[in-house]
């Protein structure tokens, strides 16, 4: 399951993506947040997302998680994720390295163990 949100307001994306995504959930995720993409000038918007309670993603998926990611990574300003699981939060790195060995990218995704900290965090560098 995924959930995509604006908060035109704090110019906020935030993304919850929960359990197991299969291929086609992964795919259309990720046409969803990259036609959004377009819409924002650079580096005007930050994300949240909150991967508490996402599975591992699969391997045929992966492709499709490193293009959004380095599509974020080129358009938002900053990002901030919060995991609970120490797998996905290392498959997200490994992805994330990906996605900026191909590009050079200086911005990068802040990890938090909470969403509290993270929002504190974002909250603080608007």
């Amino acid at each position: 399951m995924y959930k995509l949100e604006v908060d035109h307001y704090n110019k906020v994306v935030c993304i919850e993506l929960a359990g197991y995504l299969d291929k086609s959930e992964v795919a259309n995720f990720a046409d969803e947040l990259l036609s959004l993409l377009r819409h924002f000038k650079t580096k005007e918007y930050s994300m949240y997302a909150n991967m508490e309670r996402l599975d591992p993603i699969s391997q045929d998926s992966i492709p499709y998680m490193t293009e959004v990611i380095r599509q974020a990574l080129l358009t938002l300003h900053m990002i901030v994720s919060v995991h609970r699981r120490t797998v996905t939060q290392m498959q997200m790195r490994r992805i994330e390295a990906e996605a900026k060995l191909r590009h050079d990218i200086d911005n990068r995704i802040l990890y938090f163990a909470t969403r509290r900290e993270a929002l504190y965090y974002l909250r603080s560098k608007i």
